[in-house]
């Protein structure tokens, strides 16, 4: 038969009561002699009831090993309990299902067995009652087997009894600890804290009654006011008096009867009786008042999505651990690419995808270190009881490689990454929000250096990450002051200098410093939210320039672009190319948009649908800088590439350089394998020219034909007319 859930846990219950009993001292002598018996009566041997324990076979009762689980994996008991069906293996050295595993099996040399199911009240098979012997057997009677049906029969029931007064048990203590909503309690005390009086609500509220609460020392209920402790709240009291002061409202631990405690509110009065002290309490249930104030605390110190600790919490803890002094750590973390989940899947996916990464960030850390998150896809993480920094750099890649596995949501595969920045204590501060802000200029440099990495903080990167912001606020307002500008560096054959084209290239007319060279600001702007738009400017500029360039001089001219993997990401480029050509009219066979490694690599597939689209459309497509990263040679074979562009490093220094020769030679070698174009960057001398040339480089760039320059200096030098296209990127 196939084991099926309901029936695992099912014998779970059966196999839990018994191990609580057992170690509650409780364990049924009369179970223990019936199997006896039935031992007996079927020949004697072992005898033994065995339960269904997972992988295994927990013994309840029995002659040997009892209290124990043994493995179920290939035992006589496995055939009953799996196939809910007796077995006889009057000799297991003859029995075709098991003499091959006589040694597994028949450890420590059982040679006879016979086993019948034992079934819960359900019907549902829950382990075997068993009986064997060393030696085997001519046979087994059928009353025998008849024995141990009965006998499982006994059991069965005697299990269900036990199961029965435990649930009644367990109802009876849930039912006392209700007390939130019942009315107030009133007791009265004789001098030595006995109980005189009691009303219903009092008899509720301690889970007491009858002659149990009659003349009941109430500093058993609350030992505090009664114990004559210094600062207990209840001045003037002897030891075991009731001779007090009638006190203001105080709350206490109430001791119930069935041993738990509850918060109450006492209110206490005094008065005398026959010249005799006596008391009386007032008791209100202040569980959920309690219960309130922890939600507030929550929702004061706990994130409501991922019910992790807030930042608040965080810093709390941080400062109380330093405060001892001790070495810890801050871990900045921040998702990559969380935020196109959120626009391309909706914020349900988004949402559960918080909680996903809550969940395994909490794995990830030791009980007493805190994971904490401080608003959108931002988390942190306190290491407490650093011994050794290269634990805390083992921890930041522990945390990387468990948050960077897909997520599966809605059967949807969600995949993200994560940077993380640290911060040392007490190498790097001890305040706590000194810690979180260099853990952040960490964080700040991993995300600028690639993603899906960790950086350490260092004095140093606090400037270099104060520039950058700085950068990245100035480039705000260029943005929105329009200062950027286009420059266009001309494309040439190599065989007759001829013009093919022009490179699009960004520059930024700054008010105060002038011309900014792009390598002082393009990875700032890269990384910024406002590359999408500036991208999609640098594409409606270019080509507006193109076409009017191609209208004008009436010849083919290839104008490329280089994009930003934030277009990528936002998931519209193909729709806003094809627009802006059907706009600027110019052919798509004009257009030849530049990609580069971090975008192929940072989402292949979105990338790889979008550059398809686009080649469909005769658009070109060339690969800018190939052989500077880590781009294999399945790129080539699987996107949709026209032209190989030759990095102006291996250009520069393939006079110099075999090995550089060597890297330019092979692209030329791939490119006419491939059937692509190939591009050189960066000529500057007649040398370079002409040994790339030799070597069947078709077309170049460089300072040799014309640095980038603006469109009507470009249109002077290289076309031979005036006029030129401005682009406006407010209108972008």
């Amino acid at each position: 038969m196939t084991w099926d859930l309901g029936a695992a846990e099912e014998a779970a219950d059966f196999v839990g009561l018994q191990r609580q009993t057992r170690s509650a001292g409780a364990h049924d002598a009369d179970l223990r002699h019936l199997v006896e018996r039935i031992a007996s009566s079927v020949g004697g041997g072992l005898a033994q009831v065995r339960l269904i324990d997972g992988p295994h076979l927990f013994v309840a009762y029995g002659t040997l090993l009892e209290g124990v689980s043994v493995p179920r994996r290939g035992s006589f008991c496995a055939s009953v309990v799996d196939e809910g069906t007796e077995l006889v293996v009057l000799d297991a050295a003859e029995h075709p299902d098991f003499r091959e595993d006589l040694q597994h099996v028949g450890r420590p040399g059982w040679r006879f067995y016979a086993g019948v199911p034992l079934r819960a009240a359900s019907g549902r098979v829950i382990g075997a009652l068993c009986v064997a012997d060393t030696e085997p057997r001519a046979a087994f009677p059928d009353a025998d087997v008849t024995r141990l049906r009965e006998g499982a029969a006994l059991i069965g029931a005697k299990f269900e009894n036990q199961r029965l007064d435990a649930a009644h048990r367990v109802s009876r203590v849930r039912f006392e600890s209700i007390a939130a909503s019942s009315p107030d309690s009133i007791v009265c005390l004789d001098e030595g804290g006995r109980i005189l009086f009691w009303n219903p609500a009092a008899e509720r509220l301690l889970g007491r009654g009858g002659d149990d609460l009659l003349r009941l020392d109430f500093r058993v209920v609350i030992p505090g006011p009664f114990g004559g402790s210094e600062g207990d709240g209840w001045t003037d009291a002897e030891p075991g008096s009731l001779r007090a002061r009638v006190g203001p409202t105080a709350e206490w631990r109430l001791r119930r009867g069935d041993g738990s405690e509850i918060d109450v509110e006492v209110s206490r009065s005094s008065w005398s009786e026959a010249g005799r002290p006596r008391s009386g309490l007032i008791l209100r249930d202040i569980s959920e008042r309690r219960a309130h104030q922890a939600d507030m605390f929550r929702l004061a110190h706990f994130d409501a999505l991922t019910d992790l600790p807030n930042r608040a919490l965080l810093t709390s803890r941080i400062a109380r651990s330093g405060e001892d002094g001790g070495a810890g750590a801050v871990l900045m973390l921040d998702l990559d690419h969380f935020k196109e989940v959120n626009d391309t899947r909706g914020h349900s996916v988004g949402d559960t995808l918080l909680r996903l990464v809550a969940g395994r960030l909490g794995a990830c850390i030791r009980p007493y270190d805190t994971a904490a998150r401080l608003g959108g896809d931002e988390f942190a993480v306190w290491l407490d009881r650093v011994a050794d920094p290269a634990d805390v750099g083992a921890a930041a890649e522990r945390i990387i490689e468990t948050l960077s596995e897909p997520y599966t949501i809605d059967d949807q595969t969600v995949v993200v990454g994560v940077s993380v920045g640290i911060a040392l204590t007490p190498e790097h501060g001890r305040d706590a929000e000194e810690l979180l802000a260099h853990a952040d200029m960490a964080l700040y440099r991993a995300k600028a250096e690639g993603r899906h990495l960790h950086r350490v903080f260092t004095p140093e990167l606090r400037d270099t990450v104060l520039r950058r912001r700085s950068l990245s606020a100035e480039l705000r307002g260029a943005v929105e002051r329009g200062e950027f500008e286009l420059f266009y560096q001309p494309q040439v054959r190599l065989s007759d200098g001829g013009l093919t084209g022009a490179e699009a290239l960004i520059r930024w007319r700054h008010p105060e410093r002038g011309l900014v060279a792009p390598g002082e600001f393009l990875s700032v702007l890269e990384s910024g939210r406002h590359a999408a738009a500036v991208g999609d400017w640098v594409l409606r500029t270019a080509c507006v320039q193109a076409a009017a360039w191609r209208s004008e001089v009436r010849t083919p001219f290839r104008i490329g672009v280089n994009l930003f993997a934030a277009q990528f990401r936002r998931g519209d480029l193909v729709a806003r190319v094809r627009e802006t050509l059907a706009d600027t009219r110019l052919p798509p066979e004009a257009l030849e948009l530049e990609i580069t490694e971090n975008i192929v690599l940072s989402d292949d597939a979105h990338v790889l649908g979008a550059l398809r689209a686009l080649r469909e459309d005769g658009i070109q497509i060339a690969f800018d800088d190939y052989g500077t990263g880590y781009a294999s040679l399945s790129l080539l074979k699987r996107f949709p590439l026209t032209r190989l562009k030759i990095d102006r490093s291996f250009v520069g220094g393939m006079e110099g350089s075999q090995q550089d020769a060597t890297i330019v030679r092979a692209i030329l070698q791939l490119g006419h394998g491939f059937k692509l174009d190939v591009i050189a960057e960066g000529i500057e001398t007649e040398a370079q020219h002409a040994r790339l040339k030799g070597k069947g480089c078709r077309e170049g760039q460089g300072y040799l034909f014309g640095k980038p320059m603006p469109a009507a200096e470009f249109t002077a030098r290289h076309l031979g007319a005036p006029g030129g296209s401005s682009g406006d990127l407010e209108a972008a």
